[in-house]
């Protein structure tokens, strides 16, 4: 997965989200490919950010940390925000 690509359609999809409903999604579904991507760029912060906490079950956006469900029937570039 190309770094930029993946990780500006992730919170790309959340803000579409936001905008829509008024408010973030509750969690926000993908697949175990993506889910492992943003794992190792979540290290890489991680390492760069060492006071920056990260979860493993959530992603830290603007809005707050959103939960992270892994849905074993996407596509490694299917993102679902509920």
């Amino acid at each position: 997965m190309d770094y930029f690509d993946a990780y500006e359609e992730v919170y790309s999809a959340i803000e579409r989200y936001a905008d829509q409903n008024g408010h973030a999604p509750s969690k926000i579904c993908i697949s175990p490919s993506l889910f492992r991507w943003l794992r190792e760029m979540q290290k890489e912060t991680a390492l760069l950010n060492p006071d920056e906490h990260q979860s493993t079950s959530a992603l830290n956006t603007r809005f707050g940390a959103i939960p992270i469900e892994i849905d074993e029937l996407l596509t490694p570039y299917e993102i679902i925000t509920e």
